[in-house]
């Protein structure tokens, strides 16, 4: 098998679960569902979707980025460490799980994706892309340990711990049904964050609600710490803080996407820390809009700036219309004495791209 497919046992019942089953993949990216018995799974080459369902299974990713899920197990959680070298784990069910056993884990497995309980789930430990791991916690209260590699952890909802270790480590919230706070430490609030505990993470990755009405009805609100962060705060209106929001006295050199909408954001640092404010998209501020009084309160963002950093604007196509060209503005204005900043492709009196900002004097990218 070269294509992408899907190998469906779980439907699989009567005397057939007695008996072993083997359920090989093949260098495509396929999608591999166990049955209620006896299952030996390799997902071969390809990026692989490997679901043992019940019964005690022996499961192995092979090549490529290869996931492995609990999403179908009830009843209880698991506790799950991963290997990148190869050497077989045990993933333990609670009590009172629909997949009561042992599943033996072999090596090649990069993602997990837990059950709808309590679960622990460890990366593995090794350093570099090998220890690059997504951990999705999905319902209850989880712990999930990112340990080597730049890790992805999603808690989901429930009071979960995220734990980075080493490397680079994201705590994503972008699935969230609700807006969320967060900082890197305990006391998180809001949708999928809340009661959510983060130790040792460098990035944060706010949800996509979107709120429409009048007013400024922030989504999400977002604090690095003194470290060196990304800080996203995906759709909606968000407030991001470069550094720890509350001390004022953070001195990392911090990356802020704040995404769709109107947001706010701090990056002003007394102690130095040159942050780069990076737009990818026009509607990651104000446009299409008329030329209107530079004092006007208009629906954008609104950066709070030291001198010294980044508006990076390099990334923005001016003209969606010409996909296969990345068009330049025809009009960059930086008003100084008003704080502002606009973009435009023509020469009329819209205004493709707009924000503001305040505290320094920013360095453009264009």
């Amino acid at each position: 098998m070269s294509g992408n497919d899907l190998i469906d046992a779980h439907n699989v019942g009567g005397l057939a679960t007695l008996l072993p089953r083997v359920l090989t993949g093949g260098d495509g990216s396929d999608q591999i569902y166990g049955s209620s018995g006896l299952d030996t799974i390799t997902g071969g080459n390809g990026n692989d979707f490997i679901q043992g369902n019940g019964g005690i299974d022996v499961l192995n990713g092979g090549a490529g980025i290869d996931t492995l899920s609990y999403e179908s197990a009830t009843g209880g959680g698991i506790t799950l460490t991963l290997n990148a070298s190869g050497g077989v784990n045990i993933g333990q069910f609670l009590p009172g799980t629909s997949n009561a056993g042992l599943d033996e884990i072999g090596g090649g497995f990069e993602n997990v994706v837990g059950t709808n309980q309590g679960d622990t789930i460890t990366g593995n430990a090794a350093a570099g892309p090998a220890g690059n791991n997504i951990l999705i916690g999905l319902g209850g209260n989880d712990t999930l340990n990112g340990m080597g590699g730049n890790d992805t952890l999603i808690g989901g909802a429930g009071a979960d711990t995220l734990n980075g270790g080493d490397g680079t480590d994201t705590a994503d919230y972008s699935t969230s049904l609700a807006g969320v706070q967060v900082h890197l430490g305990p006391e998180n609030t809001g949708g999928d964050a809340e009661g959510d505990t983060l130790n040792f993470i460098e990035n944060i990755t706010g949800s996509n609600i979107v709120i429409d009405g009048p007013g400024r009805n922030f989504v999400d609100i977002i604090r690095g710490n003194s470290g060196d962060n990304f800080l996203s705060g995906g759709a909606g209106d968000d407030v991001i803080f470069g550094g720890d929001g509350q001390s004022q006295s953070a001195s990392g050199t911090d990356i802020i996407y704040g995404g769709v909408g109107a947001d706010e954001i701090f990056g002003r640092d007394p102690e130095g820390g040159a942050d780069t404010f990076i737009y990818k998209s026009l509607t990651d501020s104000l446009r299409d809009r008329f030329a209107a009084s530079p004092d006007d309160q208009l629906e954008c963002d609104f950066i709070h700036l030291d001198n010294g950093d980044i508006i990076d604007l390099s990334a923005i196509d001016a003209d969606p219309s010409t996909p296969l060209v990345n068009d330049a503005f025809s009009t960059e204005q930086v008003n100084l004495g008003h704080e502002y900043l606009e973009l435009r492709l023509g020469s009329g009196n819209l205004i493709d791209f707009f924000l503001r900002f305040e505290g320094g004097v920013p360095t453009i990218i264009p």
